[in-house]
């Protein structure tokens, strides 16, 4: 039986329940430190089953990081993690920053994913699905590059162009494209309003 909207909406809005504040962390999932570098507080508003930010947050990123995440927390400093989603830059369409899918068969080593976005070169992370066993061989929460990809599948490398990870058990995971920014020198990163979309739709 399909949910009605106003269970969507509800689930949505729980996504962020408890969040007063949006941080970035690197690659390696450590919050960023240093120079002016300070959390942002982020309100949250939940339309047409989309929970999402709704105010642009900008933040100083001090030089020699690389930006991956963003990471909500139940306080301005210290605090507890509430939820993390990987940086998608600015120019992805509402589509192509939604998870999608993918199933892992050990025989291949591809991904089979229905209608997805991705491309060769692109950077993607992959997390857990619920009831379902991550393929073994792949990693939650990792940044991987897609390497052969094609309209029903992808397979991911832990470099850009490099060997398919070896995929020895079936599984099922969600992938998600990502954007990490490097900074070489002190910057700003923002997300605009509205960019925390993929996180916040409930299908």
């Amino acid at each position: 039986m399909p949910l009605s909207s106003g269970v969507r909406d509800g689930i949505a809005t729980a996504i962020f329940a408890g969040t007063t504040h949006v941080a970035v962390l690197d690659t390696a999932a450590a919050e960023i430190a240093g120079g002016t570098y300070a959390r942002q507080a982020a309100t949250f508003a939940t339309t047409a089953n989309v929970a999402d930010n709704d105010a642009e947050e900008v933040w100083t990123i001090p030089g020699g990081n690389e930006a991956g995440w963003y990471a909500g927390y139940d306080a301005g400093a210290a605090g507890n993690q509430t939820w993390r989603w990987p940086i998608q830059g600015n120019t992805l369409t509402e589509a192509q920053r939604l998870p999608y899918e993918a199933v892992a068969e050990a025989d291949d080593e591809i991904l089979y994913a229905r209608a997805h976005p991705f491309t060769t070169g692109d950077r993607v992370v992959l997390f857990n699905k619920a009831g379902a066993a991550m393929p073994t061989g792949l990693t939650e929460a990792v940044f991987y590059w897609v390497v052969g990809a094609n309209a029903t599948g992808f397979q991911v490398s832990l470099t850009e162009g490099g060997a398919a990870v070896n995929v020895t058990a079936d599984g099922r995971c969600w992938a998600v494209r990502a954007i990490p920014e490097t900074f070489g020198d002190d910057g700003t990163l923002t997300l605009p309003a509205g960019g925390l979309d993929g996180l916040g739709t409930v299908l």
